[in-house]
């Protein structure tokens, strides 16, 4: 990487007293002047609707040839124009295709994701997964989870461990636990949208 670095760097049109290698010049400082918080803000959004598809795919298992269509209920005519002015950045990055609607209904087997309160994006399943079989590998999965919530439970009740592991140790397997915890839920409440 450094050799093609200092290539594609050679190439660029740069001053005169610029230095004769990438390796000897200045870091680019940041200019406080070309910061625009609002298009950041925007962007954000876009960016947070794209992961939270993608999320969606990725829990449902919804194979990558697949285009989910996205509803989305946005509450701020603001943040709904910006949400707009950008679709393009959430469909392309989550190969979905993103419309509008004034009321999110409830579906059923519909993935429904809420951001920041007054965003909430609908995802229908149907016709793209196996209902059934995308359900029993979610409960299967809870199922895992929720062995591995009882022997880091037995673990943490073991006075001995407790007292004898290190600290850090201790608050891994603490970790761990709230992880697999909220782990169950999730999937639970993933595979309650396919019942």
């Amino acid at each position: 990487m450094p050799f093609v670095t200092e290539e594609i760097w050679q190439q660029l049109p740069k001053p005169s007293v610029s230095p004769q290698s990438i390796m000897i010049t200045l870091y680019p400082n940041a200019d406080p002047r070309l910061v625009d918080e609002d298009v950041e803000r925007r962007m954000q959004l876009a960016i947070d609707c794209a992961v939270a598809v993608r999320a969606v795919r990725a829990e449902y298992n919804v194979p990558p040839s697949q285009n989910l269509a996205v509803r989305a209920r946005v509450g701020d005519a603001a943040r709904r124009e910006a949400l707009g002015s950008l679709s393009w950045v959430v469909e392309r990055s989550s190969r979905s295709t993103l419309s509008f609607v004034d009321e999110a209904a409830d579906e059923k087997h519909a993935a429904k994701v809420i951001l920041g309160g007054d965003v909430e994006l609908v995802i229908p399943l149907a016709g793209l997964i196996d209902l059934a079989a995308e359900r029993a590998r979610l409960l299967k999965e809870a199922g895992k989870a929720e062995k591995e919530i009882e022997t880091i439970g037995k673990k943490l009740a073991n006075q001995g461990f407790v007292d004898k592991a290190p600290a850090e140790v201790v608050e891994k397997e603490r970790a761990r636990l709230a992880d697999e915890q909220a782990r169950v839920v999730r999937l639970r409440q993933a595979a309650e949208v396919l019942a």
